[in-house]
């Protein structure tokens, strides 16, 4: 029986994701109760940190054929992972988060359910709502940007964060589209219709930084006339300042995409992909988003 390397299993598993599933819940905790947050958070934090992960591994399967083209590195493609593997890992990881949920409570249950099926049914080969434009924006603002606030609402109580929700989702849900880039010359060939390939990569790039700073404005505005607390307009200065260079790393990582999209038109060397888990320009939009939600619900304890 062939091991399986820590290194080809977080390839798999993309592990930087967990950093949503453990910053959202805390700082929807934060938000929501005004302190510092219990250890009433870990089941929420665990059960979807198991969804992320089976999330991430069964992605991978389902998109073997455009990782072929576009990350011909990644584990199941070079056959140092099979797909029996990954989708028994897939399977366990998403038992593991629904296990989890039951026995905390039954609302906890009921929304992973739904991160399972929306995350299983983006990529799966039915009904496949990834082929569509509106695909990964769907797919990120729920399962990161309004379930972890929900399942954090269902452990906690208090006064549910309509604003911060609709913020989180709005952000998650523009971000999305930034994991795209990468994948253009694959998703081409099979017909998917994302908003880079739609608009353009460039044209893509300023939809997606100018809507960022529309909402973070948008905030600063709910701030000032008092609909959200006065002190939020602190984290929305701090989160101004983060997003200009997260922008212009976004811009450098889409050029860099490009050359090698250009280059490996002309060589077909496998090489030039070297693209395993997700492109920087993924990692900045993640990180920035991730930065936003932690100093809104530090700010929320502080002040």
């Amino acid at each position: 029986m062939m091991l399986i390397s820590l290194r080809d299993l977080s390839d798999l598993v993309v592990p930087h994701y967990l950093l949503i599933s453990v910053i959202g819940p805390i700082s929807a905790y934060m938000i929501i109760l005004n302190t510092l947050p219990s250890y009433t958070i870990i089941p929420v934090i665990v059960s979807l940190s198991f969804g992320v992960l089976g999330f991430n591994t069964i992605n991978m399967v389902f998109d073997e054929k455009i990782d072929k083209i576009t990350k011909p590195l990644r584990p199941i493609i070079t056959k140092k992972i099979s797909k029996e593997k990954a989708i028994l890992f897939s399977a366990l990881f998403y038992f593991a988060g629904l296990l989890t949920a039951v026995a905390t409570n039954y609302t906890l249950f009921f929304l992973m359910v739904i991160f399972f099926v929306v995350s299983l049914t983006y990529s799966s080969p039915w009904p496949y709502y990834k082929k569509y434009f509106w695909a990964s924006s769907f797919c990120g603002a729920i399962i990161y940007g309004i379930l972890p606030i929900a399942m954090t609402y269902s452990v906690t109580g208090g006064n549910f964060p309509i604003h911060f929700m609709t913020f989180f989702a709005l952000l998650f849900l523009v971000i999305s589209n930034s994991k795209d880039f990468e994948d253009m010359q694959g998703e081409k060939k099979f017909g998917i219709n994302s908003v880079p390939i739609i608009l353009g990569s460039n044209s893509a790039y300023w939809v997606i930084v100018l809507a960022e700073f529309f909402l973070l404005l948008l905030m600063g505005y709910l701030s000032i006339t008092t609909i959200i607390a006065f002190k939020y307009i602190y984290a929305t200065g701090i989160s101004l300042m983060l997003f200009f260079p997260m922008a212009w790393l976004l811009w450098k990582d889409v050029k860099r995409i490009q050359y090698k999209d250009r280059a490996f038109d002309k060589t077909h060397d496998n090489g030039i992909r070297d693209i395993i888990t997700q492109s920087d320009g993924v990692t900045f939009s993640v990180l920035f988003v991730v930065f936003v939600q932690l100093i809104y619900g530090l700010i929320a304890t502080a002040l």
